[in-house]
């Protein structure tokens, strides 16, 4: 149970949800952001790292079931849709004959294989589901892993701010708007300076490159989900820390910041493994913020990345995933999108739903009501001049900030943004 799985997992359900519509993604995705906050949440809205697989002393023993224990506490009819649907069986699926829930067969199929229809079999297993969690709450816990650390905590906040901004729930968004500014407040030293890793109130280890550049596309998630702009400060102030600590002229980013504990060597991870490398999340960091309108240099830094793993992402890209949707990005190139209009207004929230639950990774969002362009355009250069033509919300669409004409309808903008991805 560990807390980047569930983030890169909930990102992906939501993205899945984005391309199809189908409610089984966006299900799922609820499922493991709930999961997430009752369960790996700290009071103060940090998130912790990880549950054991184990509790006294057997592996699985929490989350497994045996049919005896299903048909004890569910009545004939909805113990028979449990164990059909979820596949529970005296042999079991793993040690000692207990089984891990699994759903191999779709819903339609076991409904027809019980001579039900699809409608009461959903809602016998949600009754099912309901009473197994209340039995479960019961079993000894699992013990948790309640460090706190910076580079998963901002995986999480990327896929509450997604989830919120694809699903329309403001509650999602300020789940993750908490714990980003618990990372902010507590995860410093009295330098500014991030660090890595906050338990019982101490927080101690000088941040990594990983540490800064997943805070900052949490930062421009939390961003585009928002529409505050003090969410793209604190992205573009992270990423220019990451240019005074961790820069190396001639390629790729340090993992360590220069003041940090000399080391015979300082590494230049490109690597995909558990979670995005320090260097993949820096160069998305730094495109982003350049097609933003910010022009400190960030898109040279992110090809100086590109070119230091040349060979990697040619040879072996499978393992440099991340990097290589930093890589599509760059080619695509972005859209550059700003939309002005009433927030509470029909017409504006139909122009930011064309962004919001479709798809487009290849697309950065700015977000101003009227009255705020001037004071937004300051420090969004997006924003920058832009107007709410006619009193209409109006929707600029942009490359390399060379813009088409404004307009103000859906279909107008859909078909400027074209198909989905």
């Amino acid at each position: 149970k560990m807390l980047y799985d569930n983030a890169l997992f909930a990102q992906a359900l939501v993205e899945a949800w984005q391309v199809t519509k189908r409610d089984f993604y966006r299900a799922y995705a609820e499922d493991v952001l709930e999961y997430v906050r009752r369960d790996m949440s700290s009071p103060a809205g940090a998130f912790y790292s990880a549950e054991d697989a184990d509790s006294e002393g057997e592996e699985g023993k929490f989350y497994v079931w045996r049919p005896a224990e299903v048909a004890t506490l569910l009545d004939g009819e909805d113990a028979r849709a449990a164990m059909t649907y979820w596949n529970i069986t005296p042999a079991g699926n793993f040690e000692h004959a207990a089984t891990i829930l699994t759903a191999p067969r779709p819903l339609a199929e076991v409904a027809q294989s019980l001579a039900m229809g699809e409608e009461q079999l959903a809602e016998r297993l949600q009754r099912a589901r309901e009473i197994l969690f209340s039995t479960r709450c019961k079993r000894i816990r699992p013990l948790r892993d309640d460090k706190v650390l910076t580079s998963w905590n901002a995986l999480t906040i990327s896929a509450f701010a997604k989830a919120g901004r694809a699903f329309g729930d403001p509650a999602h968004v300020e789940t993750a708007a908490r714990a980003a500014r618990f990372l902010l407040a507590h995860l410093r030293d009295p330098d500014g300076r991030l660090l890595r890793r906050w338990r019982e109130g101490e927080a101690r280890f000088k941040a990594y490159l990983v540490d800064y550049t997943q805070l900052a596309i949490a930062c421009l998630d939390l961003y585009e989900a928002s529409g505050r702009a003090e969410w793209f400060d604190r992205a573009l102030a992270l990423m220019r820390d990451v240019n005074r600590l961790f820069r190396n002229p001639d390629g790729p980013y340090f993992d360590t910041g220069s003041d940090a504990e000399p080391l015979l060597a300082r590494n230049m991870e490109g690597y995909d493994g558990v979670e995005p490398s320090g260097n993949s999340s820096a160069a998305l960091a730094f495109l982003r913020l350049h097609a933003y309108g910010v022009r400190e240099g960030f898109d040279q830094d992110a090809l100086r990345i590109f070119s230091g793993f040349t060979e990697h992402l040619s040879k072996t890209g499978v393992s440099f995933a991340a990097m290589l949707n930093a890589l599509a990005f760059h080619l695509a190139p972005p859209r550059e999108v700003a939309i002005v209009g009433d927030p509470a207004a029909a017409d504006t929230q139909a122009l930011l739903a064309a962004l919001h639950t479709r798809f487009r990774p290849d697309t950065v969002l700015a977000f101003a009501a009227p009255g705020e362009v001037a004071a937004l355009g300051a420090r969004v250069p997006l924003l920058e001049g832009r107007l709410a033509i006619g009193g209409q919300a109006t929707a600029y669409v942009c490359r390399d900030r060379t813009c088409q004409l404004p307009v103000h309808r859906l279909e107008e903008l859909e078909k400027l943004l074209g198909p989905q991805q």
